[in-house]
């Protein structure tokens, strides 16, 4: 029986650090190894503020050229899971979206001028502020009503973040997190609500565990004023998009300490966490997998 192919996630930072001189060793990197191009690096390239979209779309459209593969965000896997009420696959390639891709010679110009930056940087802002920021509101609010001595352990905990994350979501896995996706997900979704999100198989389950995790983080920051400026939000979410992949795949290319980094060892502490190519072992090469 063959192994399943080692699925690998490339995040915005490593993306950005190897688009340059190391491009084309990325690109060969990509024809032996399954690698998974996020729709939050889509999404991070379309808005890009310091790099140059056009550019960055184009990189992106030569790697799943090369053999990378485009992969959805936890909208759509949580859409499929409410309505086949079972755990998602595995593989998390999107085949005929990296199909349309790389066969559209229109494609990076489609995406640059159909709006589609304006509208998802609306929608993606808006959504981080009300879940990071808006969450952490709430629960300060609560907090500081109902047990002020647990505000003053809050500012105690430790400045680092791995620490911090490790103790949320410690608490987290202590919760009722299918009753938590009943309450959050929309209910038009959900085709039978008895049979969904039962297990921490479920990319809901983790999708809820990661966010509310960070969300809690925010809390502490807002404590201890440290909260992210006005873009922080938005970038950890889609952090959160990243590191919610390894529910699935093995591993992740990373150079982000900020968030990427502690949540991906943190919460999955199975999987391997990569800061360049050199470092992903030979287990991790999988030629010829068919489109």
């Amino acid at each position: 029986m063959t192994a399943r192919p080692k699925q690998i996630v490339i995040d915005k930072s490593a993306f950005i650090a190897l688009t340059g001189a190391k491009f084309d060793i990325l690109c060969d990197f990509s024809k032996h190894h399954l690698l998974l191009l996020p729709d939050a690096l889509l999404y991070e390239c379309v808005t890009a503020k310091r790099q140059k979209p056009l550019d960055l779309l184009r990189k992106y459209q030569h790697l799943a050229t090369a053999g990378a593969y485009y992969c959805s965000m936890s909208r759509g896997f949580i859409e499929w899971e409410a309505w086949y009420c079972r755990p998602y696959p595995d593989d998390v390639r999107d085949l005929k979206r990296t199909k349309t891709m790389i066969g559209g010679s229109t494609w990076v110009n489609d995406v640059c001028n159909s709006g589609i930056a304006d509208r998802s940087l609306h929608s993606r802002l808006g959504f981080a502020e009300r879940m990071l920021v808006g969450l952490s509101e709430t629960l300060g609010r609560r907090v500081h009503s109902e047990c002020p001595e647990v505000a003053r352990e809050v500012k105690k905990l430790p400045a680092d973040r791995s620490a911090r994350l490790c103790k949320w979501l410690a608490g987290i896995d202590r919760l009722d997190i299918h009753a938590m996706a009943l309450e959050s997900i929309p209910l038009g979704w959900i085709r039978v609500r008895r049979e969904f999100c039962l297990s921490c198989e479920w990319m809901t389950w983790q999708y809820i565990r990661l966010l509310a995790a960070v969300a809690q983080d925010y809390y502490y920051l807002r404590e201890t004023g440290g909260i992210p400026g006005a873009e922080g939000p938005e970038h950890d979410y889609q952090d959160v998009e990243c590191v919610l992949l390894l529910s699935r795949a093995d591993g992740v290319i990373t150079t982000d300490k900020r968030l990427v980094e502690p949540l991906a060892r943190v919460a999955f502490p199975e999987k391997r966490v990569f800061s360049s190519l050199e470092e992903v072992p030979e287990s991790y090469r999988c030629d010829g997998v068919d489109r």
